[in-house]
C-alpha cells in the first residue's frame, strides 16, 4: 500500500466510512483475478459506496485515462461482490496529478482530482475535527502526523 492509499483509507475511515484496500475481484478461475480496487469506502447511513484510485505515476494524461477507466470499469460488475452490503449509490474517485497544471482529463461518472486538492481537503478535516490538545488516534498515523506538523509547525 502506498502512503496516498493508506491517507485516503484513514481519510475516508475517520469520518465514519468502513474501508477496505486492495481488494481483489472477478476470479479467473485459475488462481488470479480480473483486478484489484485501490480503496472502497463504504458510508453506512446513506449507504454509497465510494471508490477511490489513488496514483502516484507520472504517466502522461492520456495514459492515465487509459488506466483510470479501465480499472473503473472492470471494478463496476463487482462493486456488490466486494462489499456485500446494501449499496443505494456509487461515488468513483481518481486521484493524480503533482504537477500544479489543471486536471486535463475527464471520464464521465468519475471525479478526477489532483493529489494536492486532496491533501487539503484531508489538513481540512483534521483542522476541524481535531482542535486543542486533541489529535487523531493512534490507528490514523498520517492523519497525526499532519495534525503534529501543523500544530508544531506554526510554532516554529
Amino acid at each position: 500500500m502506498t502512503w496516498l492509499e493508506q491517507l485516503v483509507r484513514e481519510f475516508y475511515e475517520v469520518q465514519g466510512y468502513w474501508v477496505r484496500t486492495n481488494v481483489k475481484y472477478g476470479p479467473t478461475g485459475h488462481g488470479g483475478y480480473i483486478g484489484e480496487a485501490d480503496v472502497l469506502a463504504f458510508e453506512p447511513r446513506e449507504r454509497i459506496l465510494v471508490h477511490i484510485e489513488p496514483s502516484m505515476g507520472s504517466e502522461s494524461w492520456a495514459k492515465r485515462k487509459e488506466i483510470f477507466k479501465r480499472k473503473f470499469d472492470r471494478a463496476a460488475p463487482y462493486y456488490f461482490d466486494m462489499f456485500d452490503l446494501p449499496i443505494q449509490g456509487i461515488k468513483r474517485i481518481a486521484i493524480a496529478g503533482w504537477s500544479l497544471a489543471p486536471v486535463k482529463i475527464e471520464i464521465p461518472g468519475v471525479e478526477i482530482m489532483k493529489v494536492s486538492h486532496f491533501v487539503q481537503q484531508v489538513m481540512t478535516l483534521v483542522a476541524e475535527k481535531y482542535q486543542g490538545n486533541q489529535s487523531p488516534p493512534e490507528q490514523f498515523p498520517l492523519l497525526r502526523t499532519l495534525y503534529f506538523a501543523k500544530r508544531f509547525g506554526e510554532r516554529t
